[in-house]
Order: structure tokens, then sequence, then C-alpha cells
């Protein structure tokens, strides 16, 4: 992953259940009654899911010049109970 800050909120999360909260959209997000496809989430998830925890690779992460833009605002982190 290119963007460690990205990346340690994504580790953050540990494993719970990442929602797009967005009533207007219902296959990225949860939709207006909460039965949306949240797809945001679950591709998030799945990435959380891959992150390697190799130190070697955290530094060179950590240290790339290349930052992608990312709007994590939306997102939610939810109990996965």
């Amino acid at each position: 992953m290119q963007n460690s800050e990205v990346r340690a909120l994504l580790e953050s999360t540990g494993s719970k259940l990442l929602v797009e909260n967005s009533p207007k959209d219902s296959y990225w997000g949860c939709g207006a009654d909460g039965k949306g496809k949240n797809m945001l989430g679950q591709v998030l998830m799945e990435i959380r899911e891959q992150l390697p925890d190799d130190e070697k690779l955290r530094k060179y992460v950590d240290s790339s010049s290349a930052k992608v833009p990312f709007v994590f605002e939306s997102c939610r982190a939810l109990s996965a109970e």
C-alpha cells in the first residue's frame, strides 16, 4: 500500500466491519435502509486482510514519496458483534 496514513487507518480498525455510511448510495454504501451492498466497505476490508505484516515492506511504504488521495471520512468501523 502506497499511503502509510491509509494503511495505519485500516490497521487501526482491526477486524471490525467497515461501512460506507451513504444513505444515497446503495451500491458503494449502505443505502437509506442500511441494506445496500456496501462495496466500498467490502473492498477496504479485503485490502486490510491482504496487508502484509512485513517490517521491511512497512519501512519502504513509510518512506515512499507516492501519495494516494483518499477519502475515508464517510466510512465508519462497526463492531463485528
